[in-house]
């Protein structure tokens, strides 16, 4: 019944005003809100691939099998890599610069935008020194990645201006370059105050830290790394306490490292190639004269472009074809199949993309690619635990044409041909590697078993 009264009370309200504003007497107070635009738009899950391929020792780069070993000194591909400009002209010895270095500068973290009442600049700054505490490593100047911001003629300390510079630099698919800095700690500061991650493309290459002493010790680091493409990101973000104290480099230089073509394994090679999404002309192994004792090894690379994904690499489609039989083959095999696979050992791994099978890798599977291999499903991930959108991963894929083993202190395969006779004399192999990735959104329990075509088809398990 209180209802009832609300609803009728409200009913006449809006006959009289009606009749009221045909006579324009009145007016009223009115209010609209508009969501524009709303739409629904499909997301997706986007895989690429890249990879670069090695062969006794050698690796593909243009085609061809090269040797590539010592770094091309002569030439630095980091643009202003000694932060020797712009010029430092402030008494103090230290100055400010938003631009004109040759990195783009970012601030590291954006959780505390004002400090003492006073607004963080934009764009963001990069900070340098000119001999305040000590000497600059190369040249005369060197930067500070917990910088400032608004310079030394500002009274304001301890604000939080932790910043990340980043260079996109030239480079060659599948070609090997050596990344070098310098890096010393703040004089007089906490460990905490001095952290710094290093990254390739994304990928953590190396972190830095330690407290400082009375002055400036700068020590060196390098690393070595295989360009994905037309150009490779380098990045060094500033971590740690976020107090505008610490964290000193200088002298950053990528190196081409020096290569020579083979004249022993002339042969072309396929097996090194940018992003891309996989087509009919991407093969890992493309091999037309394999001998006993041959080894090789893949990195492979997987890009999941978009959002979150499960995956998992698929062997499929072995094919052993006698091809021909020459005479010292029909003397111990008169089979119509080939005998290849069944002295092709692999190894497959979660590799950090150096190549090398570290000690606290993940391995996948390992054995004999007609035994063991051939019809395997390996999960690239496991249950709640998916590739992240943008993230890469890397496979590790090692081969060899006999009796595979490890050398457990240098941490290379090696590959003994003995095993390998005459049965495989001309045969010829063939088989398809895939992977597959699906959305992990409303997909938590996914397993690569949906991938199962017939009950010969087997699915590893990822511990």
């Amino acid at each position: 019944m209180k209802l009832s009264k609300k609803l009728i009370g409200s009913l006449a309200i809006v006959a009289v005003t009606a009749a009221l504003a045909v006579g324009g007497t009145i007016s009223y107070f009115s209010d609209t809100e508009t969501s524009e635009g709303n739409t629904f738009t499909a997301g997706a899950v986007d895989l690429t691939v890249d990879s670069v391929g090695h062969y006794n020792g050698l690796i593909c780069v243009g085609n061809k099998w090269q040797s590539c070993e010592a770094p091309n000194l002569e030439t630095n591909l980091v643009d202003n890599g000694s932060f020797e400009t712009p010029l430092v002209t402030a008494t103090q010895n230290w100055q400010i610069f938003n631009s004109g270095t040759g990195w783009d500068i970012d601030w590291a973290n954006d959780s505390q935008l004002v400090y003492q009442g006073r607004n963080r600049p934009e764009p963001a700054l990069q900070e340098y020194h000119s001999g305040v505490l000590g000497d600059a490593k190369h040249g005369d100047q060197y930067t500070e990645l917990d910088s400032d911001w608004f310079g030394p003629n500002d009274s304001l300390n301890g604000e939080p201006a932790l910043i990340k510079i980043s260079q996109d630099i030239n480079t060659v698919a599948g070609m090997q370059y050596q990344l070098s800095y310098w890096f010393s700690p703040r004089p007089d500061t906490a460990a905490g105050n001095n952290e710094m991650k290093v990254y390739v493309n994304g990928d953590l290459v190396g972190t830095n830290g330690g407290a400082g002493g009375a002055s400036i010790v700068w020590t060196q680091f390098t690393y070595i790394f295989t360009a994905e493409g037309g150009t490779t990101k380098i990045e060094f973000v500033g971590g740690g306490t976020d107090d505008s104290l610490g964290i000193f480099l200088d002298d950053v230089r990528v190196h081409e490292m020096l290569c020579e073509e083979s004249e022993e394994y002339t042969e072309a090679c396929y097996s090194t190639w940018g992003l891309t999404d996989l087509g009919a002309t991407n093969q890992f192994f493309n091999f037309g004269d394999i001998k006993p004792g041959d080894e090789g090894e893949n990195t492979i690379s997987l890009h999941v472009n978009s959002n979150d994904a499960y995956g998992c690499m698929v062997f499929s489609g072995l094919v052993d074809d006698e091809n021909s039989i020459n005479e010292p083959e029909s003397e111990v095999d008169q089979t119509a199949t080939g005998e290849l696979s069944k002295n092709i050992y692999m190894y497959a791994w979660a590799d950090d993309g150096d190549n090398i099978f570290d000690e606290n890798e993940v391995p996948f599977f390992e054995g004999l690619l007609a035994n063991d291999v051939d019809g395997t499903i390996i999960p690239l991930t496991t249950i709640g635990n998916p590739i992240a959108g943008g993230e890469t991963r890397y496979v590790g894929l090692s081969w060899c044409a006999g009796t595979m083993g490890f050398d457990e202190e240098n941490r290379v395969f090696t590959c003994d041909g003995e095993s390998m006779g005459n049965d495989t004399q001309t045969d010829k192999m063939l088989f398809d590697v895939s992977f597959y990735v699906e959305q992990a959104r409303h997909n938590e329990e996914f397993t690569c078993d949906v991938l199962r075509t017939d009950q010969e088809t087997v699915v590893t398990d990822l511990e």
